[in-house]
């Protein structure tokens, strides 16, 4: 199959979504035609892989598959609705955390449309202070504006990709299980989530971190813990990755001058956003709250907490989260024992490697897996390329989980069958991830995670 011809498959399979997403609750059509999306999207990676298609190919069809579903109405969530009301309400002066829209008639009464959009109006904002001001620009750049979104996203995806430019990683095979996978395209060009801000700046982070290595690393030197205290105020999820980059510095000055940089990421956006909007302590209580609202309103997609929902003793939450803390200290002195024998390349690489265990763990104990969640660990394969299997399997699978919207549509019911089959063949590979790992870290030439390139 040549290039034009699965450009025209992928585009054309596109536009065919674009005809079913007013029919989404009719699972079969649209599950099938996400599958030959995924079916294109693999024969252009085997393709490119074979060195058949060129990197110049790649960029020029996945931004057309991007730019295709900006003028879309979001598909599979109202999530974006609720960043352009968070976004005016910023622009009014108001303070997203303080009350839930719902309680804000004045506000429903200015953008009535954004409230008949959104959902959950029951609940006050749940995102950090740096995405409050993202979403504050975007509608001083072009108001309450979907596509203006987009847009962003878009930019931000080209930093991500520059970075790696910039930084040696270019095989056109590795980018394109980023670019190419249909998750990345369908969940932040159509549904427009702010994930894909949050996987562009962590991994720039870890692309720009042998700068901040250096003893006198200048300017550069302090790229990677600012990207990645900002990423971490976008959400939640990359404060966990923070000791792992630490312990990636060799001690002293760098170590100290890393943390102090991160620090200063982290504390200045959340000091503008509390002195800007007042009410410093009602608004830090909302915020603190974020993690227990998920764990009550949004507990979707894990296996560990939904077949264990009804009857779970206490027990076994604790017991799952001391396996999990355990595989957490024996990546991080595996890491430790090969950090000083690593050049600027390696110490890249080899942190992606266990930043990509880190989540695959944390995918497997959290309570809520949503599809673009699984974003952040596909971006590192930009860096491993096809090493690992069990982030792919878990990004594709995970369009699975959308049967539960039509099993009892509106509401949401999920079904523990798919969850075995989303979950089994993700622990199996899983598996298999690590023996790979381990051997590449054992092994005689202490092969590194892209060695199979």
């Amino acid at each position: 199959m040549s290039g034009a011809v699965l450009a025209v498959v992928l585009v054309g399979l596109q536009v065919g979504l674009m005809f079913l997403w007013p029919f989404r609750p009719h699972a079969p059509w649209f599950l099938a035609g996400v599958g030959g999306f995924y079916l294109a999207a693999a024969a252009a990676w085997f393709l490119l892989r074979r060195q058949r298609l060129s990197l110049g190919w790649l960029v020029a069809v996945s931004l057309l598959l991007r730019v295709m579903w900006i003028p879309v109405a979001p598909g599979l969530s109202e999530d974006a609705y609720r960043y352009l009301w968070d976004g005016a309400l910023m622009a009014e002066g108001e303070n997203p955390y303080l009350l839930a829209p719902q309680d804000r008639p004045q506000a429903q009464a200015r953008h009535p449309n954004l409230y008949r959009q959104m959902a959950h109006t029951d609940r006050t904002s749940v995102y950090p202070p740096l995405a409050q001001f993202l979403f504050l620009l975007n509608h001083l750049l072009w108001g309450p504006s979907v596509a203006g979104w987009k847009i962003l996203l878009l930019i931000f995806e080209a930093g991500l990709l520059s970075a790696c430019w910039q930084t040696g990683f270019r095989q056109p095979q590795d980018w394109a299980l980023w670019l190419l996978n249909p998750l990345v395209v369908l969940e932040f060009y159509s549904s427009a989530h702010l994930d894909l801000v949050t996987s562009a700046l962590w991994v720039e982070a870890l692309l720009f971190l042998p700068a901040a290595l250096k003893r006198s690393g200048g300017g550069k030197g302090a790229l990677s813990p600012m990207l990645l205290g900002l990423s971490s105020l976008t959400k939640l999820t990359p404060l966990i990755s923070l000791p792992w980059f630490w312990m990636k510095i060799r001690g002293g000055r760098p170590s100290l001058r890393f943390l102090l940089w991160a620090g200063a990421a982290l504390s200045l956006p959340l000091l503008l956003f509390f002195v800007w909007k007042g009410e410093m302590r009602a608004t830090w209580e909302a915020f603190a709250a974020i993690s227990d609202t998920y764990h009550q309103k949004w507990r979707f997609n894990s296996p560990f907490f939904l077949i264990y929902e009804a009857d779970r003793p206490d027990i076994l939450a604790r017991a799952e989260q001391i396996f999990a803390g355990a595989c957490l200290l024996l990546l991080a002195q595996a890491l430790w024992r090969r950090s000083k024998r690593e050049d600027p390349r390696q110490t890249v690489i080899s942190l992606a490697a266990s930043l990509y265990f880190v989540l695959m763990f944390f995918y497997a104990c959290s309570y809520a897996v949503h599809p673009w969640y699984t974003s952040w660990g596909l971006a590192l394969y930009l860096i491993l390329g096809l090493r690992f299997w069990a982030g792919l399997w878990l990004a594709a699978a995970s369009f699975l989980s959308y049967l539960g919207y039509w099993f009892n549509y509106p509401q949401v019911e999920e079904r523990v069958w798919l969850l075995w089959i989303e979950y089994l063949p993700f622990y199996a590979l899983l598996f298999r991830d690590l023996w790979v790992w381990v051997k590449s870290m054992t092994g005689p030439d202490q092969e590194s995670p892209s060695a199979s390139r």
